[in-house]
């Protein structure tokens, strides 16, 4: 029986997020495709300059330990001197563009996606959900574009037990998807165990399978729980969220600021993260305000 993460024909991104999931996958595709086809194969890692150093470094391991090279791209933003007024709805389209970094030179700070938020002039959210799609996957697109490829398949990393997230049509773009650990059949504690037994991880907690403070650490497609622990654990790093809402006058969470986030923590105190009902835990999910 052919192994699910034999490469289809043709060019093939390997979209790699940094986290454990996608690295079991990554991990199974490299060890089912020997010799390695690198003519025709990129492993592609897109950096938003929220992701925690943790990560970046798993990326690099990753790297190390699998002798594969892993394209570290981010996100830019060049105008070209067109008519741009966000306002009124209209875009310098062709400002978009990307570099390709290292661990040593990636952002750290969030210029990738501070850049972005620029170019709208207003914060993602939940409806306006513009950030991953123009940070992750259209950078990486653009990259295959510039490398001279004209139609390709992306690997993405969706195991069997998230069947939401698979798309049930494909992309009418240049590239087809394609979901090697849905079609193994592998789950969460599949993942868990596989890391269990490497020389290496990420070093972030995995709760059950997920790890809370994994990807840009304030998204708000996050719980109100992983949030709240953000602002009340490691506030420098909500401050970067909450600086952008008060400078855009905005909020990325249709029902709280960040400041109002921590000022609800400071007041109410430890008891919240104590009970289970005290904070939405969802994510993805309606969280009610208080």
């Amino acid at each position: 029986m052919a192994s699910p993460f034999l490469l289809p024909d043709g060019n093939v991104q390997i979209a790699f997020s940094g986290g454990r999931t996608s690295g079991r996958m990554l991990h199974d595709i490299i060890l089912a495709n020997q010799p390695w086809p690198a003519d025709r194969v990129k492993v592609i890692f897109t950096n938003t300059g929220k992701e925690r150093e943790e990560t970046l470094e798993f990326v690099r391991d990753c790297s190390v330990h699998w002798d594969v090279d892993i394209i570290w791209l981010e996100y830019r933003l060049r105008w070209t001197g067109g008519p741009h007024d966000p306002k009124n709805k209209v875009f310098d389209t062709k400002a978009h563009s990307f570099d390709v970094v290292t661990f040593e030179t990636a952002s750290r700070n969030g210029e990738p996606f501070e850049q972005l938020v620029q170019y709208f002039g207003f914060l993602p959210n939940r409806v306006a959900d513009f950030c991953s799609h123009n940070l992750k996957s259209r950078t990486a697109r653009r990259y295959c574009v510039v490398e001279g490829w004209e139609h390709w398949t992306t690997a993405i990393g969706m195991r069997s037990d998230e069947p939401q997230r698979i798309l049930k049509k494909q992309p009418k773009e240049r590239y087809r998807v394609w979901y090697p650990l849905n079609g193994a059949g592998i789950t969460k504690p599949d993942v868990s165990l596989f890391w269990l037994l490497q020389p290496f991880d990420l070093a972030l907690l995995d709760v059950d399978g997920v790890t809370p403070s994994g990807n840009c650490d304030g998204c708000f497609k996050k719980s109100e729980r992983k949030r709240a622990e953000l602002a009340r654990s490691e506030w420098h790093r909500a401050e970067w969220w909450a600086a952008l809402e008060r400078q855009y006058g905005g909020t990325f969470d249709k029902t709280t600021s960040w400041d109002e986030l921590r000022g609800y923590i400071n007041r109410q105190g430890d008891w919240l993260f104590q009970d289970n009902d005290a904070l939405c835990q969802r994510d993805q999910g309606e969280c009610s305000p208080w």
